[in-house]
């Protein structure tokens, strides 16, 4: 139809999404188990010190690892929205686009039988044509902008959490 596909599965998007969330849980139920003080007791010496300053660092980066989950499940959902508002969007200017061809060729059909007299109303038809044109060109320029940044959205969150440092700055201001 001459008006480029969105492309992209939003239940895929959600399902993904969906899936994080559940890692996510996964990773707080490791924080909570490791970070328990309950389970460091009785053991002690060099060796218990060393495997309580490890698992209190294991505890910390799980709870970094469910938050920036928790971030790209968020991220995936709005993703997932958005994508799915442009699928809609582009369905609805190829709707608009297949009318407006429609139009030309009745327009064209008239001219060829047309009479003088006919011209005032042809012109008019014509130039509401140009008016709708315009619209489709901008339509189409939104519709190409608004899926590039969705796409950029999504990249810059994920590459935002693509290391443990920057994923501790992105979901709790650096703080480990």
């Amino acid at each position: 139809s001459g008006v480029p596909q969105v492309p992209g599965e939003p239940d895929q998007v959600e399902t993904f999404g969906r899936d994080l969330l559940k890692a996510s849980v996964t990773f707080d139920d490791l924080d909570s188990v490791v970070g328990n003080p309950a389970t460091m007791t009785g053991w002690e010496g060099i060796a218990a010190d060393a495997y309580h300053q490890h698992i209190r660092a294991t505890a910390t980066d799980a709870g970094t690892i469910s938050l920036t989950l928790r971030a790209a499940a968020r991220a995936a959902q709005d993703y997932g929205d958005e994508l799915r508002r442009l699928q809609v969007e582009r369905e609805l200017i190829a709707e608009d686009r297949e009318g407006y061809n429609a139009r030309i060729d009745a327009l064209e059909l008239e001219v060829a039988k047309g009479t003088e007299q006919d011209a005032a109303w042809l012109t008019a038809w014509s130039e509401d044509l140009v008016e709708q044109r315009a619209r489709l060109v901008d339509d189409l320029a939104t519709l190409t902008e608004s899926t590039k940044t969705n796409d950029q959205s999504l990249i810059a969150l994920l590459s935002a959490l693509d290391t443990m440092e920057s994923a501790r700055v992105t979901t709790s201001g650096g703080a480990p």
